[in-house]
């Protein structure tokens, strides 16, 4: 089963693969070592989990912007993210 994460408004696929993600994510941590997110919300539901989260300090801004991620489970592993983003965000928030 591979991890996958989307973009929820046009199904993009931003990263395939475990082993992408955590070079994705490494390097986001590198590049935003004040990076702060709060859990506004969450939400269980059958196989979905539904956080709402409130970010700072992501690649050195230290805007606010809310994002929607949607994770599902199989197997008690995650394999698939979708991201919901503000539409004033979405060019701000893609990591270099």
């Amino acid at each position: 089963m591979t991890l996958n994460f989307l973009i929820f408004f046009d199904n993009t696929q931003t990263i395939n693969g475990t082993g992408e993600c955590k070079r994705v994510w490494q390097d986001l941590f590198e590049k935003s070592p004040k990076l702060y997110s709060s859990i506004l919300s969450c939400i269980a539901f059958d196989n979905k989990v539904i956080d709402h989260e409130s970010i700072t300090w992501r690649l050195a801004n230290d805007e606010i912007f809310e994002i929607v991620l949607i994770y599902e489970v199989k197997n008690e592993k995650i394999y698939k993210v979708t991201a919901l983003e503000n539409e004033n965000h979405k060019s701000k928030t893609r990591a270099n």
